[in-house]
């Protein structure tokens, strides 16, 4: 996984839009491809959005559990399952689903 910190022409990631608050302080904001690049997500404002690295790290989590029929735990964030389903979604209508690398 790319974690981009900065975008050209867009600038820094600079907060999360998932996860107002953080505790413990997050220490780093990036962009996350929703339909990941190695899928064919493109680098471009409709592909992106800005997450902490936690929230960023789940998704990633969860869409491969999706891909690969792996059960997810009852107590997952509602954004980050959002984001995931949206990925994963367009992975599977590209025909890549097979792709969504295992983040660990």
């Amino acid at each position: 996984m790319t974690a981009l910190t900065f975008l050209e022409g867009v600038g820094h990631a600079d907060h999360c839009q998932i996860s107002v608050t953080h505790r413990p302080r997050t220490l780093r904001y990036v962009w996350h491809h929703v339909l990941p690049q190695v899928c064919g997500g493109k680098t471009g404002l409709p592909n992106l959005v800005t997450l902490c690295d936690s929230c960023h790290y789940s998704i990633h989590i969860l869409m491969w559990n999706m891909a690969n029929n792996v059960l997810n735990p009852p107590h997952i964030n509602r954004g980050q399952l959002d984001y995931a389903m949206r990925g994963y979604q367009e992975a599977r209508a590209a025909g890549v689903a097979d792709r969504i690398p295992k983040e660990a």
